[in-house]
C-alpha cells in the first residue's frame, strides 16, 4: 500500500473479534462505507446496524470475513449514515 500512496493509519479497521480485523482504508479494495461516521448506539443519530461473518462456505470455497450494514430505522434523503464504532475504537 505504501508504494501506491495508500495510508496505513488504522482509522478504518473494523474488529470482527478474536483479533481479526477488516481493513477498509485501501480505497482500491474497499467502498464508500468506510466514510460512515460514529454515533452512540441507542441514539437517533445511530441509524445503521452492523453485521459480520468470520468465514462462510459459499458452496465452492471458504469466503473470508465480510461486513455489511443494515438500516436500523427509516433514513431520510441526505441524512448522514452513522453507526456505533464501539468502545475499542476510542
Amino acid at each position: 500500500r505504501k508504494r501506491r500512496n495508500v495510508g496505513t493509519s488504522g482509522d478504518y479497521l473494523f474488529d470482527v473479534g478474536d483479533d481479526m480485523f477488516i481493513d477498509g482504508e485501501d480505497a482500491d479494495k474497499s467502498g464508500w462505507c468506510r466514510f460512515m461516521n460514529h454515533a452512540d448506539d441507542g441514539t437517533h443519530e445511530c441509524n445503521i446496524d452492523t453485521r459480520c461473518s468470520w468465514q462462510i462456505w459459499d458452496g465452492e470455497k471458504i469466503v473470508q470475513p465480510r461486513l455489511w450494514f443494515l438500516a436500523a430505522r427509516d433514513i431520510g434523503s441526505g441524512e448522514e449514515l452513522c453507526f456505533d464504532y464501539g468502545e475499542r475504537y476510542w
